[in-house]
């Protein structure tokens, strides 16, 4: 399957943020009900010791998604773990019930960081959930450019591919949206009347689950990326797929030689 860089309806500027919080909240709720991350844990442990850091800088958080838990497992593994949570449209909601929960080592960036040039005063190893397919092959390589060019190790993970069996399951993505939305938390009319009375979330989601799949990268379009970098052969990078959890996870570790 050839691959489409359409447009997810979420990344336009335009796009309502009140409509963009609600999204990145469902997304959040299915990583932390399906515990995709099972695995994750372990490949943070080995960025981190392979740069010698306890700092994860997260790029494209959305609104957090699953690392409330999954900071809990990194920190059984490496105890003084810490991640800053970044995105060049930040979730301010979101980060502000994240902070009240004062859960130990997560912190939130709340000015927008671009993915391609993160400020030099946020160090630390870069991760991407959910997110790497968002941006087009040139910007995906800037982003590991960026990385690599910082001398930080780099962790991609995306839980969908460009496969017929992904796209039928997105097209069930609306579904799925409105047997969700009353177990979504904090409750919000407005999650509601804009799921049921007038179903703009289903549709919005249906599509940009869609979409998704078309944009995902394949294991040799990653491989011809990295191979493409300044640097780059100066890393050592895995490209797998991990079965440890209730669904697979792929994903894209980085880390510096030596």
């Amino acid at each position: 399957m050839k691959r489409f860089h359409l447009v997810e309806l979420e990344d336009l500027p335009g796009f309502p943020a009140y409509f963009r919080d609600y999204i990145t909240d469902f997304l959040g709720f299915i990583v932390e009900q399906m515990d995709f991350y099972k695995g994750v844990p372990a490949l943070i442990a080995r960025g981190l010791s392979a740069t010698n850091s306890e700092t994860i800088v997260d790029i494209a958080s959305g609104g957090g998604g699953g690392w409330p838990s999954l900071l809990g497992r990194v920190r059984t593994l490496r105890p003084n773990a810490t991640v800053l949570l970044t995105d060049r449209y930040p979730n301010h909601r979101a980060f502000d019930r994240l902070s009240e929960r004062q859960i130990p080592g997560l912190a939130c960036h709340r000015e927008p960081v671009s993915a391609t040039d993160v400020p030099v005063g946020l160090r630390g190893m870069r991760t991407l959930f959910l997110s790497f397919h968002h941006f087009s092959p040139e910007v995906a390589q800037g982003i590991l450019q960026d990385g690599v060019r910082r001398g930080e190790a780099i962790l991609i993970v995306e839980i969908q591919t460009r496969t017929v069996a992904d796209l039928v399951k997105n097209l069930c993505s609306p579904l799925a949206v409105m047997l969700a939305t009353p177990f979504i938390r904090p409750f919000r009319f407005g999650r509601l009347f804009w799921t049921y009375v007038v179903p703009v979330l289903p549709l919005v989601l249906g599509w940009d689950g869609v979409v998704s799949v078309l944009r995902s990268y394949r294991p040799e379009e990653l491989e011809a990326m990295v191979n493409g970098l300044d640097g780059g052969e100066d890393y050592s990078w895995e490209i797998a797929t991990d079965q440890s959890g209730k669904a697979p996870v792929h994903y894209m570790l980085g880390v510096p030689r030596g």
